[in-house]
């Protein structure tokens, strides 16, 4: 429970500083969009990004919770991750921003990064592997194994460039 009290203050927190940063941006933006002014354009646009993450929450809370456990989701989640970041290069669907393609954008629906799908499938996958092969640890052919999954994994963060991804990963 104090975990959870914590993540609903932290969420607070994070739009009440989103809403005090971007007060003068949203302002000229409403005008530059024609609508009535207003201060609240991007706090009213995490609020609807909240709705999704609520949803998902739900969808978590309800669903077993050995789906997560299973390798089959693990590796599902993985590959549709990197199909997902694949589409970065594919013109009409990838969006290059600051000299980085790392955004991609399907007609209808909002842009995403797939990046971010990818660090979550990426640590539900390590850790199933990890699981899968822990009494092989200390072996050095586990060593080589952990080092080209994780290259293959990140090379494409490379040709993206997206190195502050790679960092994190």
């Amino acid at each position: 429970m104090p975990l959870l009290i914590n993540g609903v203050l932290l969420v607070i927190f994070g739009l009440l500083a989103v809403y005090s940063v971007s007060i003068y941006e949203s302002f000229s933006l409403s005008i530059k969009l024609g609508r009535d002014p207003t201060n609240y354009f991007y706090f009213w646009k995490q609020v609807s990004s909240l709705l999704y993450i609520v949803v998902g929450i739900f969808l978590v809370w309800k669903f077993p919770t050995r789906i997560f456990k299973s390798h089959k989701f693990a590796l599902f989640a993985l590959v549709v991750a990197f199909i997902l970041q694949i589409c970065v290069f594919i013109p009409g669907i990838g969006v290059e921003l600051n000299g980085a393609r790392g955004w991609i954008f399907f007609p209808g629906l909002p842009s995403i990064q797939p990046s971010e799908i990818f660090k979550l499938a990426y640590v539900f996958f390590l850790a199933s592997w990890l699981i899968r092969n822990k009494e092989h640890m200390q072996s050095f052919e586990f060593l080589i194994q952990f080092i080209v999954i994780n290259a293959l994994l990140w090379f494409i963060f490379l040709l993206i460039p997206d190195f502050g991804t790679v960092l994190i990963l």
